[in-house]
This record gives structure tokens, C-alpha cells and sequence, in this order.
């Protein structure tokens, strides 16, 4: 059982207020604060006193669960230290990661545009040279096709110059129609007979 029983409890008890017959209870009070009714649980005797070891032990257990609380707010504030350095660690690697992937995006991004606008101008230098090549192709056959037709006039003309010259040289005649050779007569086996 309890032997310190507070104000409100005898209050309680006694159903009384403070009023009336304050000296009884003051009495009452300091006889069970100082070990009044003789040792029988109410602060009295061997019961209520300290000894110096009670008091050293006191002192001893206060001294320890201080500690143990000093521990117990080392270990929360170090929990609490390194979760803030986890969070700030995380949030910073996130962002890291974030703006590693965004810097790839637009760098894939960028590169997209610049492999497009290579794509371009390499289309355009093989339209440009195809260009080219077609028109170089057609003049090399214009001016084959004029080399030939160079050789067919001058052929034309060398056959008209030898057709003048020859007939200009040697004349022979030309008769009005083709006969047959009057010195000549028919013979069925081909052979041709002087007259």
C-alpha cells in the first residue's frame, strides 16, 4: 500500500473542506509526513527512513537513466541526422537522375535533328551530283551523237566528191535504157559467144 497520500486524497476521504478545524488536519498532515502512527505504513520507523546507500543507489539510478537517456537522445538525434542526410542524399540523387535524363533527352533530341539535318544535305549533295552526272552523261551523248553525224556528212560528202571526180575523169556512157549486149548472144548454158 501507498504511504504518501496527497491533499486531494485526504480530502477525498474525509469529504471535508480546509475550513473548519485547520489546526486537526495541519496535525494530521505533519504526523504522517514525519513518521507519526508509530511505523505502521504511514512514513514512520525503518519504513519511511533513507539510509545513505538507498540514497547513493537513488543517486546511482538517477545517474544511469540519465545516461540511458542521454543515449536513447544521441541515438534518436543521430537517426534523425542521418535520415536528414539520407533524404537529402536521395532528393539529390533524384534530381541527378533527373537532370541526367533530361540532358539525355534533349541531347538524344539534338541529336535527332542534327542526324535529320545531315540526312538533308546528303540528299541534297546526291540530287546535286546525280544532276550532274545526268547532264554530263546527255552532253557526252549530244556531242557523240554529233561526232557520228560529223562522220555520216563527211562520208556523204567524200561519196558525192568521189561520184564527181570519177565521173569527171572517166566519162562513159550512159544509155538511155539497159539492154542486153548485142555481141553477145543467148545460150541457155551460160556461155557467151563472140560473133
Amino acid at each position: 500500500m501507498d504511504s504518501n497520500y496527497s491533499l486531494a486524497d485526504i480530502q477525498a476521504a474525509t469529504g471535508n473542506g480546509f475550513g473548519e478545524n485547520n489546526m486537526i488536519w495541519i496535525v494530521f498532515l505533519f504526523l504522517i509526513t514525519f513518521g507519526g502512527f508509530g511505523g505502521m505504513g504511514w512514513g514512520g520507523g525503518a519504513h519511511g527512513a533513507l539510509t545513505r546507500a538507498e540514497m547513493q543507489q537513488g543517486f546511482d539510478t538517477q545517474e544511469i537513466v540519465r545516461k540511458l537517456d542521454g543515449l536513447t537522445y544521441g541515438m534518436c538525434d543521430s537517426t534523425y541526422a542521418l535520415n536528414n542526410s539520407i533524404l537529402t542524399e536521395g532528393r539529390a540523387l533524384q534530381q541527378q537522375i533527373s537532370d541526367c535524363c533530361c540532358d539525355t533527352r534533349v541531347g538524344i533530341s539534338n541529336l535527332a535533328a542534327l542526324n535529320n539535318e545531315n540526312a538533308s544535305k546528303v540528299m541534297s549533295a546526291v540530287h546535286e551530283e546525280g544532276e550532274k552526272t545526268r547532264a554530263l552523261i546527255q552532253q557526252n551523248e549530244i556531242q557523240a551523237l554529233r561526232d557520228k553525224l560529223a562522220d555520216v556528212q563527211l562520208a556523204q560528202s567524200q561519196c558525192a566528191q568521189n561520184t564527181y571526180l570519177v565521173n569527171t575523169l572517166r566519162p562513159c556512157a550512159t544509155p538511155a535504157y539497159i539492154v542486153g549486149n548485142p555481141y553477145c548472144g543467148y545460150n541457155p548454158f551460160g556461155t557467151c559467144y563472140n560473133v
